[in-house]
């Protein structure tokens, strides 16, 4: 079913004196539609049938009391503005004798075919000219003669109505055709023809060709640049020379002779014949050996040292010079470098002692026996460890001390353990069956409350083994929020509102949902189809009208 709107009306107020912001209202008398200003609230007039019945004629068509409506070239066949009727191509007055007045606004211009016109009137006499630019301007006519002026002569005037004759000079000739005055110069052969180049000797030539203008200029040859150049040897060693053939400088360094002549010896030096000699003793190697000793001050092994080789010999102690400095002490024999105890000790004796008493640290990496017992209490009164694979303790009672106890200590590396604590029980007498909380290495994390799975529970809680079930844990949840994910809530009816529920367990089937109060939350009846939903003295109710009121 379709909605029905109802706006505010009146048959008898023109104007209505209030209107909400964005409330509409519509008076018969006045046949004006008004609404609500959203700024102010003022009423203000936005249609009605006063202003369409202006609309209802002809596109186009200048109708009286209508409004202007121009048709699809955006055109009206005629318009009237108080003395004036613009139809077609022609503006008119409708006065008698009007005059048709075109006066713009400052300064601005009156522009016909796209020429402004001079804004005042001329003088007397003048004639109306253009810049070419379309600017129109009050002018003095032309001057019936003007002057005539050169680069040499005297200046001459002309009179308009006489012939001007334009004559050419040297290399140029004029010609005139259609109002039009040619000067023409000579040709490129002509010109080329009255240019001449002379070369007037000395290296290289200089040539010109008036068939092509072009001038050929081709510098020295190598013989002629070789007879400009020469070589002075000044004298001192060595020598200079100059070959103006080929062009060749040859400089020859000084000789052996005239190297040597400038040699001289010094101090312990002696020198002959190119060549130096030293009055200096060599200082040889035995003589370095021969400045060298060694003492052997006594000791346990000797050092010796050789001077014809300058060689150091070192011999360490003697066998017999060690044992001298090991003795035997308590529970340990010494005899001819040999030392031993009461008993064989090799890795496979068995070793036997009466009473062990271990005053630090007792190492040992396999003590096997058939059983280790104590008689009363075993006391560690420091810490304990014990690596292996499994620790059992028989024992009706385990205290521990610690508050919290540290579980898979070796999964620093990685998170590939299951962690927790699970227990054992048989429920049927015939099959164990496993209880317990972890956390799920492989299930991002989570902590998981399981029971009756068959699989005994190793580094990790098979989550699909035989039986593996969720727990049911009792107890009450206190959380600043809590996520249900996968899950639902069950066993709770009508929860009430202020536990952030409902209050009801039931709702009408596609019914509209509104609050009650501390209440359990009401729900209306179902709507009819296109009905809308209004508060009917505060309770929700379907209707399919909705009614402004009057004014």
């Amino acid at each position: 079913m379709a909605q029905i709107v109802k706006i505010k009306r009146s048959t008898t107020t023109a104007v209505p004196n209030t209107l909400s912001k964005g409330e509409l209202a519509y008076s018969s008398t006045s046949d004006k539609l008004f609404v609500g200003n959203p700024d102010d609230s003022a009423v203000e007039v936005i249609g009605g049938k006063l202003y369409v019945d202006m609309l209802d004629h002809t596109a186009g068509t200048l109708t009286a009391s209508s409004a202007l409506i121009a048709d699809a070239s955006s055109k009206l066949n005629i318009l009237n503005v108080d003395n004036i009727t613009f139809n077609g191509n022609t503006i008119s007055s409708t006065d008698t004798n009007g005059d048709l007045n075109i006066t713009p606004n400052g300064t601005g211009d009156v522009v016909l075919d796209g020429v402004k016109w001079p804004q005042a009137d001329g003088s007397a006499n003048q004639v109306l000219t253009t810049n070419g630019s379309g600017q129109a301007s009050w002018t003095a006519p032309a001057s019936s003669s003007f002057t005539l002026s050169a680069d040499t002569g005297t200046n001459d005037s002309f009179s308009t109505g006489g012939t001007l004759t334009f004559t050419g000079g040297d290399n140029i000739d004029t010609v005139v055709t259609n109002d039009t005055i040619t000067f023409n110069g000579k040709t490129d052969a002509e010109i080329r023809a009255l240019v001449s180049v002379t070369d007037a000797g000395g290296d290289g030539s200089l040539a010109y060709n008036n068939g092509t203008g072009v001038i050929t200029y081709t510098g020295p040859s190598a013989a002629e640049a070789r007879a400009h150049i020469s070589v002075t040897d000044a004298g001192g060693d060595g020598s200079a020379a100059y070959n103006s053939t080929t062009g060749v400088i040859t400089y020859t360094g000084p000789s052996a002779s005239e190297v040597r002549a400038h040699l001289s010896a010094g101090t312990g030096m002696a020198y002959s014949g190119g060549e130096f000699s030293t009055t200096i003793t060599q200082y040889t190697e035995a003589l370095v050996r021969g400045d060298v000793s060694v003492t052997d001050a006594g000791g346990d092994g000797s050092l010796a040292y050789n001077s014809s080789t300058g060689v150091f010999t070192y011999t360490g102690p003697s066998a017999a010079e060690v044992r001298a400095h090991i003795t035997a002490g308590t529970g340990v024999g010494y005899s001819g470098g040999a030392i031993s105890i009461g008993q064989a000790v090799a890795t496979t004796s068995d070793v036997t002692f009466n009473n062990v008493t271990v005053d630090g640290t007792l190492n040992s990496d396999d003590i096997t026996a058939t059983n280790i017992t104590t008689s009363n209490n075993l006391t560690v009164t420091g810490n304990l460890t014990v690596n292996g694979t499994t620790t059992t303790v028989n024992t009706a009672t385990m205290t521990v001390e610690d508050p919290l106890m540290a579980l898979a200590s070796g999964n620093n590396a990685a998170d590939a353990v299951d962690i927790g604590l699970y227990g054992l029980y048989d429920t049927s007498g015939s099959q164990d069956l496993y209880s317990g909380l972890f956390r799920d290495a492989d299930d991002s994390g989570k902590w998981k409350l399981f029971k009756d799975t068959q699989a005994l529970p190793g580094t990790t809680v098979d989550t699909s083994g035989t039986g593996y079930a969720t727990a049911t844990l009792v107890a009450n949840i206190e959380a600043a929020s809590a996520t249900i994910t996968g899950g639902s809530v069950t066993g709770i009816t009508d929860l009430a509102v202020a536990d952030g529920g409902t209050g009801r367990s039931t709702f009408t089937s596609n019914g509209i949902l509104y609050g009650n109060g501390t209440s359990g939350i009401n729900a209306t009846a179902a709507g009819a189809d296109g009905y809308i939903l209004v508060s009917n003295s505060g309770t929700p109710t379907w209707t399919s009208t909705v009614d402004g009121g009057s004014f």
